[in-house]
């Protein structure tokens, strides 16, 4: 079985092992889903990607692996894939947020999705309201560090469900136990800090934002 990095790892462990068809969407070398496949948490999956480059990596990879159920499809989000594809699960990663909103406000009818995995490179709250706003329930957010960056990694369920305001602002609360948590936050508070240092002085209501923000931030992981 293949090895997959921290922050791939992160994804395959939150979904579900009765899944049976997953999409991949941004797939670039498919070892996500060979990985899904080869541990039988899946029975078949769309590797899509936008660039005919990245699905020409994908192609060599699964067919190193000797993979039958991952079909490749050059798609940009769910431009190209079917409703009679059965998809039930969706993955989307290694992207910003407005790229992923982007994606999902694209496609016509979510609701036959029962899962969604986001891992987005920044701004992970607005893809939390959105998704939490049209009837998704946040069950599980993981944080992992991969070559000294940290993800955050988020699966969303379709149900009835509803999460507190302070899940989709922040995170579950049983992560802010982890140790990486506090780094991650950490993170985003010496990055508003850059900013606010830059910021000109005609705007001083965004200086005033980017202050009580981080007051915010401080007093959540100093609790």
């Amino acid at each position: 079985m293949i090895k997959l990095s921290k922050r791939l790892q992160s994804v395959a462990d939150l979904v579900d092992k009765e899944s049976n068809v997953l999409a991949d969407i941004g797939c670039d070398h498919a070892l996500l889903d060979i990985y899904l496949l080869q541990s039988s948490k899946i029975k078949k999956a769309y590797a899509c990607d936008i660039t005919k480059g990245a699905l020409n990596q994908a192609k060599i990879n699964i067919k190193k692996y000797n993979i039958k159920s991952i079909i490749t499809v050059l798609s940009d989000g769910f431009s190209n894939l079917k409703d009679e594809y059965n998809i039930d699960t969706v993955v989307i990663s290694g992207m910003g947020s407005s790229k992923i909103l982007e994606i999902l406000c694209n496609k016509n009818n979510l609701n036959s999705i029962k899962t969604i995995i986001i891992q987005s490179n920044n701004n992970a709250k607005k893809v939390r309201k959105h998704l939490t706003k049209i009837g998704y329930f946040i069950e599980k957010d993981d944080i992992v560090k991969d070559h000294d960056l940290l993800y955050i990694t988020t699966k969303y369920v379709f149900n009835q469900n509803k999460n507190s305001n302070f899940e989709i602002n922040n995170i579950r609360k049983e992560v802010l136990k982890n140790p990486l948590y506090k780094e991650y936050i950490n993170n985003i508070i010496s990055k508003n800090n850059n900013i606010i240092r830059k910021l000109p002085a005609k705007q001083m209501l965004k200086k005033l934002k980017l202050i009580f923000n981080n007051y915010k931030l401080k007093r959540m992981i100093n609790k």
